[in-house]
Order: structure tokens, then C-alpha cells, then sequence
């Protein structure tokens, strides 16, 4: 078995050779980071440079979690990625939370942003209320002054709060 420190020290040298290869190549602009993690992992399982079984059982135990090496995956290729948002035309990679559609509304005066998972959530936990909470300025800061972002809470069991629709 192998030191942890050193374990965890050849899982971020990983992690960092694959940023540069994200980050030098436009054609990774539309690619998922679940898909480039899951990329990841499969490509460790298949190394012949890491020889020992035991190297690359430590390396996918230490990288395994998605959402620890998300924002460096999303930062790598995300330079690469037209970020421009009006209402008519969102990119996917604001559309979507990994591989799940998160924006289901879209017209030119209205966009519904919401997790399926999360109101699958609510409707297990027993909802028995929806609150709306409302800005009255466009995040982030745009042109036009005249829209309102609401956040739709939800309330289970009288006591626990979360946001459901935004």
C-alpha cells in the first residue's frame, strides 16, 4: 500500500496533466465535466504507466468524487466556452448540472430553473408549502434593468427549508 500524502499527491498530478490537456484543446468547449471525469477514471483503470493494482485502486479511491474535482474540471474547460446569456440563447453548459436538464422553461420573457432530483426530494419529504422570494434586479448585472429573479422555497415537515425553483 502506498503513503496516503503520496497517494493523494499522484491523484492531483492527474487531475493536473488532464486540466492542461482540457485547457490547451478548444474542442473540449462543449464537453461535460461528468463525462471528462468519468473519461478520467477510466483511462487510470486502463494505465499501463501505473504499473501496481494497488497505485490505481489508491488513485480512483482518492479521485472518485465528481463534485471535489468538479470546479477544477468546469475551470479548465470553461475558457473555452462562450459564456454570453440573454434570454433567447443560454449555453448548455449553464443549462444543464452535470448530465440533468436544470433549465426547463426558456422563452424570451420567462426562464424556470429547477432540479427534477430536488422536487422528487420535496415530494418524498411531504411539501407542505412553496414560498416566493423575489429580487428585483437581473443577476448578474445586464443592460436591461427590468427583470425579477424568484426563488421558490419549499418547506417539509414545518422545519426544514430549501430551494426548490429559481
Amino acid at each position: 500500500m502506498f503513503s496516503h500524502k503520496m497517494v493523494r499527491e499522484r491523484s492531483r498530478r492527474v487531475v493536473y496533466e488532464n486540466c492542461q490537456e482540457w485547457r490547451a484543446h478548444s474542442r473540449y468547449a462543449d464537453a461535460m465535466p461528468s463525462a471528462l471525469h468519468r473519461d478520467v477514471l477510466r483511462d487510470v483503470k486502463r494505465s499501463t504507466l501505473l504499473a501496481a493494482v494497488e497505485e490505481k485502486e489508491d488513485i480512483l479511491m482518492c479521485f472518485h468524487d465528481h463534485e471535489k474535482f468538479r470546479l477544477s474540471i468546469e475551470r479548465s474547460i470553461g475558457r473555452h466556452r462562450n459564456r454570453t446569456v440573454t434570454m433567447l440563447s443560454v449555453p448548455n453548459s449553464l443549462a444543464y448540472l452535470g448530465s440533468e436538464r436544470f433549465l426547463h422553461v426558456h422563452t424570451q420573457d420567462m426562464h424556470i430553473y429547477y432540479s427534477v432530483n430536488i422536487i422528487r426530494l420535496a415530494y418524498n419529504n411531504l411539501l407542505e408549502a412553496l414560498v416566493a422570494d423575489g429580487v428585483f434586479s437581473m443577476h448578474p448585472n445586464v443592460k436591461e434593468k427590468n427583470g425579477q429573479l424568484y426563488t421558490i422555497h419549499g418547506v417539509c415537515n414545518a422545519k426544514v427549508e430549501y430551494n426548490t425553483i429559481f
